[in-house]
């Protein structure tokens, strides 16, 4: 018999609001329905190796494509509103929660803010719209799947009489299975000649030692690409896009935009036991 293992599927970068030649919220959708269906599909496949009691749902932030970032960037949108970006990104992925509910009796909800949902220069940098589109997908999941879903999102909690702040709503330490796993977005991470692998290990080595908590796998977003980084106990995940034709990549890297999102298991012995690299894209 196998043993029970966690499905955890990592979710950055998807954009809600942006719009090139290949990419607007109708093609987000599209996308999001494969999702469901390939998690599904996989599971599929692996009856008999695998048995999953829990599907884990780790978001990095970038969920929206905010507002006023950079100039003009309304001219590159098709839902310019960012509190309607919120709305309906919370809406689509309703189909990727309900996948994972017939997966496991248990599905929960991580997640940290990027720099895409920030109000502005001036603003509080906690004042962030990824964290409302977590508020609003924490309300939908509640109501429509009641009680099955875990919402466990690194925002501020409204208490009787005051309201619990988090200071650290862009990072977030995630037990699965008794292993830690820390949540990043990756804008802290300076670039420097490209996508900076020294500085992602320089950050993780560094926060190793800070967090009391001996985390063994960063997962990372916000550079649109897709790989793997292995040094001592630690790996790093960086984690791709959901956007199609992405020029941001390009422009800064000379890179194209990966669409691919990790996908692995987790056992209470490894942290990783398999992994996939799902591709993100509506076909």
């Amino acid at each position: 018999m196998p043993q029970l293992e966690s499905l955890v599927l990592v979710v950055s970068d998807v954009h809600i609001g942006k719009k090139t030649k290949k990419y607007n919220v109708q093609v987000a959708r599209k996308i999001l329905h494969k999702i469901a269906e390939k998690l599904k599909d996989i599971v599929r496949i692996m009856d008999g190796e695998y048995e999953f009691d829990e599907v884990v749902l780790c978001f990095l932030g970038d969920i929206l494509d905010g507002t006023d970032i950079f100039p003009a960037q309304a001219t590159v949108q098709d839902i310019p509103n960012v509190f309607a970006q919120a709305l309906v990104a919370a809406e689509l992925f309703m189909p990727v929660i309900e996948a994972a509910i017939e997966i496991a009796d248990k599905v929960r909800l991580c997640g940290v803010a990027g720099n895409h949902g920030r109000s502005g220069r001036n603003a509080a940098e906690a004042a962030n719209w990824d964290i409302v589109c977590y508020q609003q997908l924490a309300m939908l999941a509640t109501e429509r799947f009641k009680g099955k879903v875990i919402c466990q999102f690194n925002i501020p909690q409204v208490l009787p009489t005051r309201v619990k702040e988090t200071d650290l709503f862009w990072l977030q330490l995630v037990s699965i299975k008794g292993h830690y796993f820390l949540l990043h977005h990756g804008h802290k991470a300076r670039m420097v000649l490209g996508v900076p692998w020294y500085s992602l290990k320089s950050r993780a080595l560094s926060w190793r030692s800070a967090l009391r908590e001996k985390w063994k796998v960063l997962l990372h977003g916000h550079f649109h690409q897709f790989g793997r980084m292995d040094f001592n106990d630690i790996t790093i995940l960086l984690n791709g896009t959901s956007v199609q034709h992405d020029t941001w990549a390009l422009e800064n890297f000379g890179l194209q935009g990966i669409n691919k999102w990790w996908l692995f298991g987790t056992s209470k012995k490894y942290p990783m036991t398999f992994q996939f690299a799902l591709e993100v894209t509506a076909e």
